[in-house]
């Protein structure tokens, strides 16, 4: 996006805009822009079985699935309900004065589900660790181009 500032006035008032950058990050991460980037993002671990892969289901885990009435589909999707929820996750947004942060996690989806991210977030004894919620290299530049057009959106 560009934008054009015209006359003293108008660099003045994108300037004054400027100052108050700290907000304009918060507002940005509390917009809902981030979320789309990163359950994009999210989406994709899934459709991918991993980035990096994740470990294959045991024969163990098959048999049980099998037995539950379950196909051998993808890592991680029985109902598909985690699948979603992962994806669907909104930031936590925290301001701490000038400061902004978002993070992603357990404590956006359902109770009912957090067992199983958990143990797949970090592993266990008999479950090997299937991240869901990772940042990506391909991540930053998306993230940059959202926040830069919604700065460009502050500024006129």
């Amino acid at each position: 996006m560009i934008v054009t500032v015209s006359g003293v006035q108008g660099l003045q008032k994108a300037l004054s805009r400027l100052k108050r950058i700290d907000g304009i990050v918060y507002n940005w991460m509390r917009s809902g822009e981030t979320d789309q980037v990163m359950n994009t993002s999210f989406g994709r671990n899934f459709n991918q079985q991993g980035r990096p892969k994740w470990d294959a289901l045991t024969e163990r885990t098959k048999e049980d699935r099998k037995n539950k009435g379950f196909a051998n589909g993808p890592i991680l999707f029985r109902t598909g309900n985690l699948r979603d929820e992962v994806t669907n996750l909104k930031g936590i947004v925290v301001r701490a004065g000038n400061m902004s942060e978002v993070s992603w996690g357990v404590d956006g989806i359902r109770q009912s589900s957090r067992e199983k991210y958990e143990v797949n977030q970090g592993g266990s004894k008999h479950v090997p660790a299937r991240p869901m919620v990772v940042f990506q290299d391909e991540d930053g530049p998306k993230l940059l181009r959202s926040f830069a057009e919604f700065l460009g959106k502050q500024l006129v």
